[in-house]
């Protein structure tokens, strides 16, 4: 029977171009659907985009603020999509009639709202953009992809904006305290001249207190014995009139030092007021800089995790080295294997050709038995059928020759890319290095410039508390002294006035002059009392210009050491750079898809090898035989020798056809068509099954099978983002694990013996149920009873 079904399909030219055609089916559906869509993500510069700029310029901290502008000019430049720049109207109606899949639009007050970062009330900058997904979804959604690209990019420009004028702030604040140390110093160096007068002035007061004493004592001497002096009336009249001059002397310097005492005391409210508002600068500047360390250290941690990662990659990349020259040994041998079995196969054929001649001319012979000459005739059909496939075998042995030859003269090129990878590698791998010792650096002084400010801002803070408080305080007594100072000069000055006066009468009026001596000892005695509190004030002065000059020293030395580290404080370019995008991604892929006709062609050939095996099982008969029924096995195996190989050649061509018209090309090519054959023949196993036993109601079944596996697989959305049916069917369905093997064998996965153990007992069960079937039917065919294909037949199902 296998022998009369190879001759009746030989026979039946139509039957044997239906077979040919269906064994294209797989190979046409895929490699048509692939390559429809093949490589989209690949041509995304061909997404024609609309783009409008309504945005105004304006100025920010000094400088020009055009994010719109900027932005435009980078998209002129980009290549992620066909950035154009139509007018509004051409834009809206391009976007409603598919000429764009997008529009773009930059506000006006897209600038001047990036600029009120600072504002008591900031606004958010909005980026719109317009979609149209009635012409084409995917498109819409690559687009809206893109636009997430261009948000971060526009967050990134604004970033960096804002850092510099934060940088050049830092500088100013830095200058600004440099300014504020030398201020401090000529601070000190005033209160240390301040604190020399002050004792001066104390020294004098202290004279001028024992002065007027001795002249309280003199002037009651005076009044006792003042018939005693009346003989030296002249000589006193002459000492009043000198007394009288130094007074007037004395009351002008008491004036001019209470005119001092006055601006002292304006003056120490000043920088009293002053300090406090340095005080509150520096607390402000002690605040911000507190999250500076956290930054530092956190800048620092990611500098660490990218070294681990590029350690990482250059371990990778090593193995893929190992790996690449494990590969070309692989491909030498299996060069070397094939070119062995073309010679092989070169003779094989040789020998099916002779015998095939020699059984022709023994068939020619005279004298052959007619019986024995039908034989032989057979014997040589069979004999030529071996020759063509052993001729088909050799030339395909040939052209895998070829191919293993090429690809041993890819893989040096292959070695030679890993090796500049590996140099890159290693570049990167030092620039991360130096990175992380920048990182360091920064980690470790960030505390010592928080440091810095702290101690500023505790220096000032003591300063005012002790300094210029003090300097206030006592600058004011001073001036309350000086004024009480001026009225016991000017009482002193009325008594000198009074003296002279009295001198003058003394001789004529001796009692006058006893009263002007009474009025002398009081007002001596108010001098005196006035002198000792100026020269307590004058003290307590001292103390406080000494305190302000203790303090302006330590600020002027924290101020100083503050503003040196601020001047430290990195503000270059790649440091702001650095904050408007401190993070980079870096991925690692431990597989490889090379595009979306790569990702797409595990499902689509499974569903292709389906569709391939369901429309065999359609177009041929498979219940049909010829000759004697001898058995239900040697019925099945009839026809499964057809069916099978014409899986096999499915799988293979499939395959074939994919690597020449799309340039399919598996990391395990090898494993792809072994998970194609055994796919095919487990899926005809199971056509086979349910055709033979339901007629066209199993193709049907088997075709209803189809959808439910293309929703049960996941062979296109992750089995996550799946509906909610997908985790009842997605285990049971063949497309799950064909799915699964071909991804690994295409991008370079997981083992594919999971999926070959399922596909043989796939195989093995529907083949023993199948030949169960065929032994039944062809039983009761001997025996001369009705089949169910006999129902099937008479209701037109079969």
């Amino acid at each position: 029977m296998l022998r009369q079904e190879w001759h009746s399909l030989f026979k039946n030219k139509i039957l044997l171009i239906v077979t040919v055609a269906v064994i294209a089916i797989p190979t046409i559906y895929t490699t048509l659907f692939l390559g429809s869509m093949w490589d989209p993500y690949g041509n995304l510069d061909k997404l024609p985009v609309a783009v409008i700029n309504h945005d105004v310029p304006v100025t920010y901290a000094d400088q020009k603020l055009d994010i719109g502008g900027t932005l435009m000019d980078e998209l002129k430049d980009n290549d992620s999509l066909d950035f154009q720049f139509p007018s509004d109207k051409e834009a809206q109606k391009g976007l409603k009639d598919g000429t764009y899949y997008m529009v773009i639009t930059i506000p006006e007050e897209f600038s001047a709202h990036a600029a009120s970062l600072t504002d008591a009330n900031p606004e958010k900058m909005t980026l719109s953009y317009e979609t149209n997904p009635g012409t084409n979804y995917i498109a819409s959604k690559m687009s809206e992809t893109a636009m997430k690209e261009l948000e971060s990019s526009v967050r990134e420009e604004v970033t960096r904006t804002y850092t510099e004028v934060l940088f050049d702030k830092l500088a100013e604040v830095g200058d600004g305290m440099q300014e504020a140390a030398d201020g401090s110093g000529e601070l000190k160096d005033g209160a240390d001249q301040l604190a020399d007068g002050n004792r001066t002035i104390t020294d004098n007061l202290q004279i001028l207190s024992k002065s007027a004493l001795v002249f309280a004592d003199g002037s009651q001497e005076l009044e006792v014995g003042l018939e005693q002096y009346t003989d030296g009336v002249s000589a006193a009249a002459a000492g009043a009139e000198e007394l009288q001059n130094g007074v007037n002397a004395l009351d002008s310097g008491v004036n001019d030092a209470q005119k001092g005492g006055s601006d002292l005391a304006a003056g120490a409210a000043d920088v009293d007021d002053n300090m406090t508002a340095l005080n509150a600068g520096l607390s402000e500047l002690n605040v911000a800089a507190s999250a500076l360390p956290d930054a530092a250290d956190a800048l620092n941690d990611g500098a660490a995790s990218l070294n681990d990662g590029a350690k990482q990659l250059s371990g990778g990349i090593t193995a893929l080295s190992e790996g690449a020259a494990n590969l070309k040994d692989g491909a030498d041998s299996l060069s070397s294997g094939l070119q062995s079995a073309a010679s092989s196969s070169r003779s094989l054929r040789n020998g099916a050709a002779g015998i095939s001649q020699a059984l022709a001319a023994l068939a020619g012979a005279e004298g052959v038995p007619e019986e024995l000459r039908t034989q032989i005739a057979a014997v040589q059909q069979q004999a030529e059928i071996l020759s063509a496939g052993v001729s088909d075998y050799t030339y395909g042995v040939d052209e895998a020759a070829a191919g293993s030859t090429q690809l041993a003269s890819k893989i040096p090129e292959l070695q030679n890319g890993i090796s500049t990878v590996q140099n890159g590698a290693d570049s990167l791998k030092n620039g991360i290095g130096q990175l992380q010792s920048g990182t360091s650096a920064l980690a470790e002084q960030a505390p010592v410039l928080v440091r810095g400010i702290s101690a500023a801002a505790s220096g000032a803070d003591q300063l005012q508390k002790q300094g210029t408080s003090a300097l206030r305080k006592g600058a004011a007594e001073l001036n309350s002294g000086l004024g009480a100072l001026a009225q016991g000069s000017t009482k002193l000055k009325d008594g000198t006035d009074t003296l002279v006066s009295g001198a003058g009468k003394l001789t004529l009026n001796s009692k006058a002059l006893t009263e002007g001596a009474a009025k002398l000892t009081d007002g001596a005695g108010q001098i005196s009392k006035g002198a000792e509190q100026l020269s307590d004030g004058s003290r307590e002065l001292g103390d406080g210009i000494d305190q302000v000059s203790e303090g302006a020293d330590t600020l002027s030395k924290e101020l100083g050491s503050g503003a040196e580290k601020i001047r430290e404080t990195n503000t270059s370019d790649e440091a702001t750079d650095m904050f408007a995008a401190p993070v980079d991604t870096e991925e690692t892929q431990i597989t490889e898809v090379a595009n979306n006709g790569h990702a797409m062609a595990p499902y689509m050939m499974s569903v292709g090898l389906w569709v391939g095996c369901i429309a065999f099982s359609l177009m041929y008969p498979l219940t049909s035989y010829g000759g004697k029924m001898k058995s239900g096995f040697r019925w099945w195996i009839s026809k499964a020798s057809v069916l099978y190989l014409t899986a096999v050649l499915q799988a293979v061509v499939m395959i074939g056809a994919l690597h020449i018209f799309d340039g399919f090309t598996p990391v395990e090519i090898g494993k792809t068509v072994l998970v194609a054959c055994g796919a095919s023949l487990a899926f005809m196993s199971v056509m086979y099954f349910f055709t033979s036993l339901l007629g066209r109601v199993g193709s049907f079944l088997m075709l209803i099978f189809m959808v439910i596996q293309l929703a049960g697989s996941a062979g296109t959305y992750p089995y996550e983002l799946s509906g909610s049916f997908v985790p009842y069917l997605h285990d049971w369905v063949p497309f799950t694990y064909t799915v699964q093997a071909f991804r690994s064998t295409i991008s370079g996965g997981e083992s594919i013996r999971g999926c070959l153990i399922f596909l043989l007992i796939l195989f093995l069960v529907f083949t023993g149920l199948t030949i169960l079937e065929f032994t039944v039917r062809s039983r009761k065919m001997r025996e001369g009873k009705n089949t169910w294909m006999v129902w099937l037949e008479e209701h037109g199902l079969a």
